[in-house]
Protein backbone atom coordinates (compact mmCIF):
# COMPACT_ATOMS: atom_id res chain seq x y z
CA UNK A 1 0.00 0.00 0.00
CA UNK A 2 1.34 3.40 -0.94
CA UNK A 3 2.05 5.84 1.89
CA UNK A 4 -0.41 8.46 0.65
CA UNK A 5 -3.09 5.79 0.25
CA UNK A 6 -2.55 4.70 3.86
CA UNK A 7 -2.89 8.26 5.15
CA UNK A 8 -6.00 8.72 3.03
CA UNK A 9 -7.53 5.59 4.57
CA UNK A 10 -6.74 6.89 8.06
CA UNK A 11 -8.42 10.21 7.22
CA UNK A 12 -11.53 8.39 5.94
CA UNK A 13 -11.66 6.22 9.06
CA UNK A 14 -11.41 9.25 11.33
CA UNK A 15 -14.18 10.98 9.36
CA UNK A 16 -16.44 7.97 9.89
CA UNK A 17 -15.60 7.77 13.58
CA UNK A 18 -16.21 11.48 14.19
CA UNK A 19 -19.93 10.98 13.75
CA UNK A 20 -19.90 8.57 16.70
CA UNK A 21 -17.80 10.64 19.10
CA UNK A 22 -19.74 12.63 21.71
CA UNK A 23 -19.24 16.39 21.37
CA UNK A 24 -17.70 16.69 24.84
CA UNK A 25 -14.85 14.37 23.76
CA UNK A 26 -14.01 16.18 20.52
CA UNK A 27 -11.85 18.87 22.21
CA UNK A 28 -9.79 16.06 23.75
CA UNK A 29 -9.60 13.79 20.73
CA UNK A 30 -8.88 16.42 18.06
CA UNK A 31 -5.39 17.33 19.33
CA UNK A 32 -4.65 13.66 19.97
CA UNK A 33 -5.69 12.78 16.42
CA UNK A 34 -3.54 15.57 14.99
CA UNK A 35 -0.56 14.40 17.02
CA UNK A 36 -1.08 10.78 15.99
CA UNK A 37 -1.56 11.74 12.34
CA UNK A 38 1.67 13.77 12.41
CA UNK A 39 3.55 10.88 14.01
CA UNK A 40 2.17 8.47 11.44
CA UNK A 41 3.35 10.75 8.66
CA UNK A 42 6.83 10.81 10.19
CA UNK A 43 6.83 7.05 10.65
CA UNK A 44 5.78 6.49 7.06
CA UNK A 45 8.56 8.73 5.83
CA UNK A 46 11.13 6.90 7.97
CA UNK A 47 9.87 3.39 7.24
CA UNK A 48 9.38 2.10 3.76
CA UNK A 49 6.64 -0.43 4.43
CA UNK A 50 4.09 -1.71 6.92
CA UNK A 51 6.29 -4.65 7.93
CA UNK A 52 9.05 -2.31 9.05
CA UNK A 53 6.54 -0.31 11.09
CA UNK A 54 5.27 -3.52 12.66
CA UNK A 55 8.80 -4.61 13.55
CA UNK A 56 9.63 -1.19 15.01
CA UNK A 57 6.80 -1.41 17.54
CA UNK A 58 6.91 -5.18 18.05
CA UNK A 59 10.67 -5.54 18.62
CA UNK A 60 12.11 -2.25 19.92
CA UNK A 61 15.36 -3.88 21.00
CA UNK A 62 16.22 -4.17 17.31
CA UNK A 63 15.83 -0.40 16.87
CA UNK A 64 19.10 0.62 18.51
CA UNK A 65 17.46 0.40 21.92
CA UNK A 66 14.82 3.02 21.14
CA UNK A 67 11.23 2.58 22.29
CA UNK A 68 12.10 0.05 25.00
CA UNK A 69 9.33 -0.89 27.48
CA UNK A 70 11.51 0.29 30.36
CA UNK A 71 11.45 3.80 28.85
CA UNK A 72 7.71 3.89 29.56
CA UNK A 73 7.99 3.05 33.26
CA UNK A 74 8.82 6.70 33.91
CA UNK A 75 6.89 9.79 32.90
CA UNK A 76 4.56 10.11 35.84
CA UNK A 77 3.83 13.76 35.04
CA UNK A 78 2.35 12.84 31.67
CA UNK A 79 0.17 10.13 33.18
CA UNK A 80 -0.99 12.47 35.95
CA UNK A 81 -1.87 15.10 33.34
CA UNK A 82 -3.82 12.48 31.37
CA UNK A 83 -5.75 11.46 34.50
CA UNK A 84 -6.68 15.09 35.26
CA UNK A 85 -7.86 15.53 31.69
CA UNK A 86 -9.89 12.32 31.71
CA UNK A 87 -11.42 13.17 35.11
CA UNK A 88 -12.61 16.45 33.67
CA UNK A 89 -14.60 14.82 30.84
CA UNK A 90 -15.12 11.12 31.59
CA UNK A 91 -17.05 9.41 34.39
CA UNK A 92 -15.21 6.70 36.37
CA UNK A 93 -17.82 4.17 35.20
CA UNK A 94 -16.84 4.69 31.52
CA UNK A 95 -14.98 2.09 29.49
CA UNK A 96 -11.53 3.25 28.40
CA UNK A 97 -9.41 1.68 25.66
CA UNK A 98 -5.74 2.55 25.29
CA UNK A 99 -4.16 1.41 22.05
CA UNK A 100 -0.40 1.04 22.31
CA UNK A 101 -0.44 0.87 26.10
CA UNK A 102 3.13 -0.43 26.35
CA UNK A 103 3.75 -1.32 30.03
CA UNK A 104 0.39 0.12 31.06
CA UNK A 105 1.57 3.19 32.97
CA UNK A 106 -1.41 5.33 31.92
CA UNK A 107 -3.84 2.52 32.69
CA UNK A 108 -2.23 2.10 36.12
CA UNK A 109 -2.75 5.78 36.92
CA UNK A 110 -6.32 5.70 35.64
CA UNK A 111 -7.05 2.61 37.76
CA UNK A 112 -5.68 4.33 40.86
CA UNK A 113 -7.95 7.29 40.07
CA UNK A 114 -11.02 5.03 40.22
CA UNK A 115 -11.42 3.97 36.60
CA UNK A 116 -11.88 0.20 36.54
CA UNK A 117 -13.21 -0.58 33.06
CA UNK A 118 -9.84 -0.34 31.37
CA UNK A 119 -8.47 -2.21 28.38
CA UNK A 120 -5.02 -1.94 26.85
CA UNK A 121 -3.84 -3.19 23.47
CA UNK A 122 -0.13 -3.83 22.94
CA UNK A 123 1.83 -5.85 20.35
CA UNK A 124 5.26 -5.71 22.02
CA UNK A 125 5.74 -8.99 23.91
CA UNK A 126 8.44 -7.51 26.18
CA UNK A 127 6.11 -4.70 27.21
CA UNK A 128 3.28 -7.17 27.88
CA UNK A 129 5.54 -9.37 30.01
CA UNK A 130 6.73 -6.36 32.01
CA UNK A 131 3.13 -5.17 32.42
CA UNK A 132 2.15 -8.56 33.84
CA UNK A 133 4.93 -8.28 36.44
CA UNK A 134 3.72 -4.91 37.72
Amino acid sequence: MEDEEMLSKIERLVSKLQGHVPNFLKPILTPLYRSLYFRLQLAIVKHKNRNELWEYWRHPILNNGRNLPTDYLHGEERSQFLVRLVQKYVEPSAKILEIGSNVGRNLYYLFNAGYTKLTGVEINKDAIERMELL
